[in-house]
């Protein structure tokens, strides 16, 4: 499958921003990992965050723009470049698993909003474990990693409260499957040197689950 360039991306988002300008949404998802410096395209379509009763109306504001294509029949939206990319509007809790409303903090990326990244982070952490594909975990993990170096670069340290459910059982997974945990050292703000099961005792036990979680649990299970 032929996926749409790079420039067409940054051009569908920038056509985003001005359908929707102030409006409570929220880019998340690979193209999320664009906006913020990643030049290796993955899919073909953009996932952006919509409040709650609200996809009707983002679907009229794009309705508004010649560069977005509605179906009139079956509401299938997309930015009309070549090759296409489809739109996906995304409203909690069905189709983003998430709280997302008007305050949920953001960022902009030239002027476009998108979802703050450790709250990225969590939700890339999240689907990993739901994958069916290798290559869908693939991917997930190569965006964690940027993630990681994303805020490692920009001095953001974050605690456990801000990855909810991702445990330090997860971080000593996800080291040994896919690496990365030199990222995890630097935005968890551990100690050069500490290595293996020291992640586990983050801050305490604060990332730390309350039971012993296995490998063979986050290969057969979601992340609740």
């Amino acid at each position: 499958m032929t996926l749409p360039s790079l420039p067409s991306f940054h051009s569908a988002t920038q056509a985003l921003s001005h359908c929707f300008q102030n409006e409570p949404y929220a880019i998340i998802g690979s193209t999320s990992i664009l906006l913020l410096g990643s030049t290796t395209v993955h899919d073909d379509d953009i996932d952006i965050l919509v409040t709650r009763n609200q996809t009707s109306h983002f679907r009229s504001l794009l309705r508004t723009h010649p560069d977005f294509i509605v179906d009139k029949r079956t509401l299938h939206t997309i930015y009309n470049s070549t090759p296409p990319i489809v739109i996906e509007l995304l409203t909690p809790p069905f189709l983003y698993q998430e709280k997302y409303d008007a305050n949920t903090p953001v960022i902009w990326v030239n002027g476009v909003r998108v979802l703050e990244p450790v709250r990225l982070l969590y939700g890339k952490c999240r689907s990993i474990l739901g994958r069916a594909s290798e290559e869908k975990k693939g991917v997930d993990a190569e965006d964690v990693i940027f993630l990681l170096g994303w805020l490692a670069e920009r001095g953001k340290r974050i605690g456990g409260k801000e990855l909810g459910n991702v445990t330090g059982e997860f971080v000593e997974w996800f080291v040994r499957r896919y690496g990365g945990g030199e990222g995890w050292k630097r935005v968890l703000g551990m100690c050069e040197g500490e290595e293996g099961g020291a992640m586990v005792r983050l801050w305490g036990g604060v990332l730390s689950s309350d039971i012993s979680l296995t490998e063979n649990y986050y290969e057969k299970c979601r992340c609740e």
